[in-house]
C-alpha cells in the first residue's frame, strides 16, 4: 500500500543537517517527545514558528473524549431499546442524556476547528 505524504503531496527530498551538542540533542529530543512528535516534525514546527501541523496531543485527546461519548450514546440506545422491547420503564435520566448531548456538540465544533486550522494553514501555503 502506497503512503500518501503528510505535507500536502510535495515530497521531502531535500536533507538538512547540522551539528548539535549532546545536550543540545537531548533537550531537543526531550521537548520533542514531550509534544508527541517526531524529532523532524518537532524541527519543522519551530521553523515555522510553532504553527505547522496539528496539534497532535490535541488529536488523542480528540479521539479519547469521542471515544467516551459514543460509550454514552450506546449506553443510552441500549437502555432505550430494552424499553422498547420489554415495556418496562428504562429510566434513563434526562441530564445524562443532555449532557452526552452537549459534549457531542462540543466535540464536533472543537474537531471543526482543527479541521478549519488545518484548511487556512493549506491556503496560506
Amino acid at each position: 500500500m502506497k503512503r500518501t505524504p503528510k505535507n500536502g503531496g510535495e515530497k521531502r527530498d531535500a536533507v538538512f543537517r547540522f551539528r548539535v551538542t549532546p545536550a543540545e540533542k537531548k533537550i531537543i529530543k526531550e521537548n520533542a517527545d514531550r509534544e508527541g512528535l517526531s524529532i523532524s516534525d518537532y524541527i519543522r514546527k519551530k521553523a515555522d514558528n510553532g504553527n505547522s501541523g496539528i496539534d497532535r496531543n490535541t488529536l488523542i485527546r480528540l479521539l479519547a473524549e469521542t471515544g467516551k461519548q459514543g460509550s454514552n450514546l450506546n449506553q443510552i440506545a441500549k437502555a432505550l431499546n430494552i424499553e422498547i422491547k420489554t415495556g418496562i420503564s428504562a429510566r434513563v435520566d434526562p441530564g445524562f442524556i443532555n449532557r452526552t448531548l452537549q459534549e457531542i456538540t462540543r466535540l464536533t465544533e472543537e474537531i471543526l476547528e482543527v479541521i478549519r486550522h488545518v484548511r487556512s494553514r493549506k491556503n496560506k501555503g
